[in-house]
């Protein structure tokens, strides 16, 4: 089964509108997802089935090798080198009855670095979903758990963690209105600290309520409204502050053409922190209130062939002050060769400004630019080789500037 969508909804929590991005999601792909944020996903070659094909399991696994121009993304004295990474896994699907159905995604992540052996990072994770379908209702019961070494959005510097959720989310989908609550609830741990926080700061928790509403016209517009409300709660609270806040917003999508949409919002987000940053008066960042929303558009020309543009605005906790005011824009070409090949490229700009500052210093103002090259050909039904570059560029009006270059050959595989 194949669907092409746009994303237009609302990210729950912290993150606030999420930029608008054309996906290709086919439900039978097989997923990989490295210690990095870059995924790589593939049809597999085959299945392993029980009790009469309703349980599909799929192993799954990863090698590559590769070559990091600056490990620890530092701003001077950059250590250079090679990495090898491995991954294996099992995706496995189970249709419970006609109505019920489970789907489990895991994980095994092990990175190394030859000389940086500090570098090195055993992750990966779990995620599993419980599906109920009753006439017009669906129930989707979530929960994961995972380490991953990605960069931070605010500062780009790879940072290991430990994260878990979980969720529910209840569908009322009429012929042309649908409406939807979602509960969620979510912790990170940080493994190791990084030179702008301490890891043992920023370890928190949450809990999240979602309300959304969408009616549709046809098959070429819809529009929707929707709210969050969250709490966000810190273990060991210092200089950052717990919090809650609140997003409302509403939005639409247009087809623009036959296999092209477009999309849209606003809305506004507040969020009320116990104190200013580290409970300093001169940041006067208590309350933040911003305007937030999203334009966005994607063309797929053909299968696997497709473009899209967005741009956003938002806000995250930040972490040289109660909050970052985030402007990103973002864009993604995919273009499939002959021979079952495919080349794509990425780019994403954030423009990131603080909610505050100390008296005497400067306010801190920084950009980040990722931009990706990947090629990847399929050699077999069930393998595919990627060439995947990426290059990441920080910039700021303070002395925390850098680059790093990341060049990685892979092989995935699924059966």
């Amino acid at each position: 089964m194949r669907l092409l969508r746009l994303l237009a909804g609302w990210a729950v929590g912290a993150s606030g509108l999420a930029a608008a991005e054309l996906e290709t999601i086919e439900e039978d792909l097989i997923r990989l997802r490295t210690l990095q944020e870059y995924r790589l996903q593939l049809r597999p070659g085959g299945n392993i089935a029980y009790l009469d094909d309703r349980l599909v399991v799929h192993p799954k696994g990863l090698i590559g090798v590769g070559a990091d121009s600056n490990v620890r993304a530092e701003t001077a004295d950059r250590d250079r080198d090679v990495f090898g990474v491995a991954i294996v896994g099992v995706d496995s699907r189970f249709q419970v009855t006609a109505r019920d159905r489970l789907r489990l995604d895991s994980e095994l992540v092990a990175q190394r670095y030859l000389r940086e052996g500090d570098a090195r990072v055993v992750g990966g994770g779990a995620n599993g979903v419980a599906t109920h379908i009753y006439n017009v209702w669906r129930l989707d019961l979530s929960a994961g758990a995972r380490r991953i070494d990605e960069p931070v959005v605010l500062t780009a510097e790879p940072v290991t963690r430990d994260e878990a959720d979980a969720g529910l989310k209840l569908l009322l989908a009429g012929r042309t209105t649908s409406a939807t609550v979602a509960l969620s609830a979510d912790t990170v741990d940080w493994r190791e600290d990084n030179r702008e926080f301490n890891g043992q700061e920023r370890d928190a928790h949450g809990a999240r309520i979602g309300l959304g509403l969408q009616r549709e016209f046809g098959r070429a517009a819809a529009i929707h409204l929707d709210g969050v409300i969250d709490r966000r709660e810190y273990r060991n609270p210092g200089r950052y502050q717990d919090s809650v806040g609140w997003e409302v917003g509403v939005g639409g999508q247009i087809a623009t053409g036959q296999r092209s949409r477009a999309n849209a919002g606003a809305g506004w987000i507040r969020r009320e922190y116990a104190d200013d940053f580290a409970n300093d008066q001169a940041y006067d960042d208590a309350v933040v209130a911003v305007p937030a929303g999203r334009i966005g558009w994607g063309w797929e020309w053909e299968k696997r062939s497709f473009i899209t543009v967005g741009l956003a605005r938002t806000l995250y906790d930040g972490i040289d002050s109660n909050a970052t005011h985030v402007t990103e824009g973002q864009s993604k070409l995919r273009y499939r060769l002959a021979w079952e090949s495919a080349v794509e490229f990425g780019l994403r700009h954030r423009w990131l400004r603080d909610s505050g500052t100390a008296a005497g210093l400067t306010d801190h103002r920084r950009t980040i630019t990722d931009f990706s090259v990947s090629f990847e050909h399929v050699v077999t039904s069930g393998m595919v080789v990627r060439w995947l570059n990426q290059a990441t560029f920080r910039r700021s009006n303070l002395d925390d500037e850098f680059e790093r270059y990341v060049s990685t050959l892979e092989v995935g595989m699924a059966w």
